[in-house]
């Protein structure tokens, strides 16, 4: 049995652009820090079975939210004075905007083959990720008159869907190997490549109300692509 701590940097990620303004709301866009926890169990001497979860640190995305904001006050500014809702929630106590970001989890067969104390660990993993989509809301005021908009950002919600909030769960496959080097019966060092493929099938919808007539317009942007992701890591492993 063995339990794998290890921290990792993402490098890259495979985002198809689409040019929507929803983009700037989508947590897939970024790359960051991550720690890796996994548990396995081996079987004989080379196959086993191993569950992990990867938990991502805090990304600061200030600069994506700006552009978002820059967007709306450039296209309305002009004629409504603007006032943009729901960013408010991703600040820290540093007026920092942050996001949660993707955390993913996963279990399948692990083979390991050693040589005095080197070893060498290949993983197919499958599981979950999760992303998170932000729901985000404008008021416009036009200039000089009582006319008033209200336009919402949010990800489309079916009566068949899973999920009904901001947050959604996609399959995910996570090969990745190891390479380690034993220090004693019960530790090691190790460094290892990730990489994870998921499917991700959504829209966001993008919905404007006038106050006074209470007129609706509806704009849906459709994301259907598959994420491909890669990271680097290093940690330490126990076995017992």
């Amino acid at each position: 049995m063995g339990f794998g701590q290890r921290k990792g940097a993402t490098v890259y990620k495979l985002i198809p652009k689409t040019g929507y303004i929803t983009d700037d709301l989508i947590t897939i866009k970024y790359n960051n820090f991550n720690f890796q926890f996994s548990g396995s169990y081996f079987f004989n001497k080379n196959w086993g079975i191993e569950s992990s979860m990867t938990m991502p640190f805090n990304y600061y995305y200030g600069s994506e939210a700006n552009k978002f904001i820059s967007y709306i006050e450039k296209k309305y500014s002009d004629d409504y004075f603007v006032n943009i809702d729901g960013f408010k929630f991703y600040y820290n106590d540093n007026d920092e905007l942050f996001e949660n970001q993707l955390s993913k989890f996963g279990v399948g067969p692990i083979y390991k083959y050693e040589e005095d104390n080197f070893f060498i660990v290949g993983r197919a993993l499958f599981g979950g990720i999760s992303l998170d989509i932000r729901n985000i809301s404008a008021y416009l005021k036009k200039k000089e008159s009582n006319e008033s908009i209200n336009i919402s950002w949010k990800r489309e919600v079916n009566s068949d869907d899973k999920y009904s909030g901001s947050d959604m769960l996609a399959f995910c496959f996570n090969p990745s190997i190891t390479l380690g080097y034993r220090l004693n019966n019960w530790l090691a060092l190790n460094c290892d490549i990730n990489y994870w493929i998921s499917k991700f099938d959504f829209a966001c919808i993008e919905t404007t109300t006038n106050a006074i007539s209470h007129d609706v317009q509806i704009q849906k942007f459709k994301y259907k692509t598959l994420l491909n992701e890669i990271s680097f890591g290093v940690g330490i492993m126990f076995t017992f």
